[in-house]
């Protein structure tokens, strides 16, 4: 709307110094986040600029506000129904729930209003390895697709004194590192990509041979 009421011959000199800095600093963080796009872009990585914007918005309503074509308040009435109509959709979103309206969902990083991704299994994993005796050791196994965003690895700050412990597998040696490490605990191995979740007591080498995993559920 500011595009149209701006007067004819309208220059950059026009505008104050203070406003030319809000643009620059607009126009070079989205430069910025332009180029993150090549890679990974989610909506919070935009946060920063949100003054900005909130700025130029009400720095474009306050002259908007002004407008009178054919002598009618036209740019009060716009610059009053703007902020009508965000508060009118923020209370209509935020009742969306009680009134069984779906809702968009993100696979990751969801909005406000929107339903996060449906639980890939490790909060019940977790309750039920707790219900065991003893500590447990647990290493994940992924597949070469799996979904990034659907991560089991996380562990207390005070690993060793944490009930449950989780790990990606590394590899036969390397395993056997970490459980020569704690040596104290119950070792499972847990297939994340399987539909459901697999977790088996985790195999180990003998002198005979390799002990069958024994399924756990």
């Amino acid at each position: 709307m500011l595009s149209i009421i701006l007067p004819f011959g309208f220059k950059w000199r026009s505008i104050s110094t203070q406003t030319r800095l809000l643009i620059v600093i607009f126009f070079m963080f989205l430069v910025g986040v332009v180029g993150l796009e090549v890679t990974l872009f989610s909506p919070h990585y935009a946060a920063p600029l949100t003054s900005v914007v909130l700025a130029l918005v009400l720095i474009s309503m306050r002259r908007l506000r002004y407008w009178r074509p054919y002598d009618r308040p036209t740019g009060l009435f716009i610059t009053r129904a703007i902020p009508t109509i965000c508060a009118v959709m923020f209370l209509t979103i935020s009742v969306a729930r009680w009134l069984d309206v779906p809702l968009l969902s993100r696979s990751h990083v969801p909005a406000w209003d929107q339903r996060g991704p449906n639980s890939f299994g490790r909060a019940a994993t977790l309750s039920q390895l707790e219900q065991l005796p003893g500590g447990q050791l647990v290493i994940v196994r992924y597949r070469p697709d799996h979904n990034a965003f659907a991560e089991w690895v996380y562990n207390d700050a005070e690993i060793d004194n944490s009930k449950v412990v989780w790990a990606r597998d590394m590899g036969a040696e390397q395993n056997q590192e970490l459980i020569n490490y704690f040596r104290n605990r119950r070792v499972w191995l847990l297939e994340a990509d399987e539909k459901p979740p697999r977790l088996v007591q985790y195999a180990v080498e003998t002198t005979t041979g390799v002990i069958t995993c024994v399924k756990y559920r």
